[in-house]
């Protein structure tokens, strides 16, 4: 089961992770930091914990509101992959002709306005 360590500090490494976690060095790989850059430019951080079976990730998820890194809390809760919501769309979508009418004024896939 993975876990997602959110509301990480700015300065907060995978061997702060480790320490919380009361892992060994050798256990290195079952903790990543994640840096992700959202829409408004903002750097996002959280982490990722690959437990080794569930009952170790619902005893990391009890204590989750003592958990603090740098005395700020840290949001656990199970790791949910998120999923587009057109991940069934066909990949050649855009170069189909569309023979339907148009619901907007002006659309976006032609280069070219039409006349009013």
């Amino acid at each position: 089961m993975m876990l997602f360590i959110g509301n990480l500090p700015r300065q907060a490494k995978e061997a702060d992770l480790i320490t919380l976690l009361g892992l060994s060095e050798f256990e290195r790989q079952r903790v990543r930091v994640v840096k992700k850059i959202t829409r408004s430019g903002e750097l996002v951080r959280f982490g990722l914990f690959q437990a080794r079976d569930e009952s170790e990730a619902r005893k990391v998820i009890m204590r989750n509101g003592k958990m603090t890194l740098n005395g700020q809390p840290l949001a656990l809760r199970e790791f949910v992959k998120r999923v587009a919501g057109n991940d069934r769309r066909r990949p050649d979508w855009r170069a189909i002709d569309w023979h339907n009418p148009e619901r907007r004024v002006i659309e976006r896939r032609v280069i070219e306005r039409a006349a009013a």
